[in-house]
C-alpha cells in the first residue's frame, strides 16, 4: 500500500493532495493547500490510565453513534482494531441487556497457509462472551477473478482480486442488520479509503467507527 499521497505506482504520475488545488499555466505548475484538518490541542494527563479512559470514551461514542440495532455482526481479526470494535459494541448492548445480538465471525485458512487467525480471534470470542463464526476461506481462489470487468484499475490495488472483504461479507453475515469491522482510518487521516462497501444483503450496512458514512445494501 502506498502511503504517500502524492505518489503513484509509476515514477512519472503524481497524485494530487487532498485538499489541494493544481493550477496548470503559461508559467508552470503550481500546487496550492486550500485547508488544512483543524487538529485541536495536545492532551496532557497526569496518569498513563486517563489517556486509556478517554479513548475508550470517544471510541463508544463513536461506535454508540451507529448502533442502530441490536442484532451486530463485527468482521472480527485476532489482532487489535476490530477486536476492540468488539469490545465497544460489547459494552454498549449490555447497558440495556441486549449483548445476546453480537456475534463475531472470522475468516480464516485451514489448509492453504499457516494460519493462526482462529487461535486469536476465539481468544477474544472467549474472552468478550460473545458467539463466534469461522469461515474457511481456502478455495477463494486467488486469481480467479482478475479479468473481471471490475477489476480494471488505473494502478495495482492492495485487494487481490478487486473485490476485498466485501466478497466475504454477504456470506459471513446472513440476517445480519449492522456490520462493524476495524479495518482502516477515518478517511482525513488516510488517502485510502476504499472500505466502504455495499454488501449484497437486504437491510445491511459497512460502517468504520470514526466515520460519517455509512452505505446500506439493498
Amino acid at each position: 500500500m502506498i502511503r504517500e499521497q502524492e505518489a503513484t505506482s509509476f515514477a512519472d504520475i503524481q497524485r494530487l493532495p487532498p485538499a489541494h488545488t493544481l493550477a496548470c499555466t503559461q508559467g508552470g505548475i503550481s500546487l496550492r493547500r486550500y485547508w488544512v484538518l483543524p487538529v485541536s490541542a495536545q492532551i496532557h494527563h497526569k496518569r498513563p490510565s486517563e489517556y486509556v479512559e478517554q479513548f475508550r470514551e470517544l471510541l463508544d461514542q463513536a461506535v454508540a453513534d451507529r448502533l442502530r440495532t441490536n442484532n451486530v455482526g463485527v468482521l472480527m481479526s485476532g489482532g487489535l482494531d476490530s477486536p476492540t470494535v468488539a469490545a465497544s459494541v460489547k459494552r454498549i448492548l449490555s447497558r440495556d441487556g441486549s449483548a445476546a445480538g453480537l456475534c463475531a465471525y472470522t475468516a480464516v485458512f485451514k489448509n492453504l497457509i499457516p494460519d493462526e487467525e482462529r487461535r486469536y480471534a476465539g481468544l477474544v470470542a472467549e474472552a468478550l462472551k460473545i458467539p463466534i463464526q469461522f469461515h474457511a476461506d481456502d478455495g477463494v481462489g486467488l486469481w480467479q477473478q482478475l479479468n473481471h470487468e471490475n477489476n480494471c484499475w488505473p494502478e495495482p490495488c492492495i485487494h487481490r482480486d478487486g473485490r476485498g472483504a466485501g466478497a466475504t461479507a454477504p456470506r459471513l453475515l446472513p440476517g445480519t442488520a449492522l456490520a462493524f469491522t476495524g479495518f482502516g482510518p477515518t478517511p482525513p487521516f488516510h488517502a485510502f479509503s476504499r472500505s466502504f462497501l455495499t454488501l449484497a444483503q437486504e437491510k445491511a450496512v459497512w460502517l468504520r467507527p470514526g466515520c460519517s458514512d455509512a452505505i446500506s445494501g439493498s
